[in-house]
């Protein structure tokens, strides 16, 4: 009933399609600066629902999530788009590790549900044959969303949680739901 799709515009038909599946969605703000917001697809027109799955209709049509109200949106499917992709499900973005942080706030929020899957949309639907590099808070992925359907992997299991150690303090200001998670710590 609940996704988590990121706001690149590659993943902009995806977020329609769930609400016009009749889904609630669940989007970061651009960067995760001011967290997580909620759409639910009964309470947009169907008319503004391509305008309210962007980043900036965000503020015009969806609710902002406090920690309480993201606690137990048992989100089922995370989605985010991708540069590459290994066999074992390491996925390379473009190196700001905001999908991986996000997991990590929804998993701290106890927001995903208990057997949740991450997908990746990468341009062309091509998995390399060679290992990518990953570091410890990188999230795999379970499968490639593609034109073609959904192509699984079998990544090691993996917990999301949130490395404060490898997070600078300007960065843990400047996200929200990070700076308010650090100042209950």
């Amino acid at each position: 009933d609940t996704l988590f799709v990121g706001p690149a515009q590659i993943l902009g038909q995806i977020r329609i399609n769930a609400l016009a599946d009749g889904k609630n969605l669940i989007m970061p703000s651009a960067g995760l600066k001011d967290g997580f917001f909620r759409l639910h697809r009964s309470t947009i027109p169907f008319a503004r629902i391509r305008v309210a799955v962007t980043p900036k209709g965000l503020s015009q049509c969806a609710d902002r999530l406090s920690f309480e109200q993201l606690a137990g949106q048992n989100i089922s499917i995370l989605i985010s788009d991708a540069l590459a992709v290994d066999q074992a499900g390491t996925r390379i973005g473009h190196g700001q590790g905001f999908f991986d942080l996000a997991c990590a706030l929804l998993a701290e929020t106890q927001s995903l549900a208990p057997s949740y899957s991450t997908l990746a949309v990468l341009p062309h639907d091509h998995i390399s044959n060679t290992p990518l590099p990953r570091d410890p808070w990188d999230v795999p992925v379970s499968g490639i969303l593609a034109e073609t359907g959904i192509r699984h992997l079998s990544p090691a299991p993996h917990q999301p949680e949130i490395l404060w150690h490898a997070l600078s303090p300007g960065r843990i200001r400047k996200i929200a739901p990070l700076w308010q998670l650090h100042s209950r710590r």
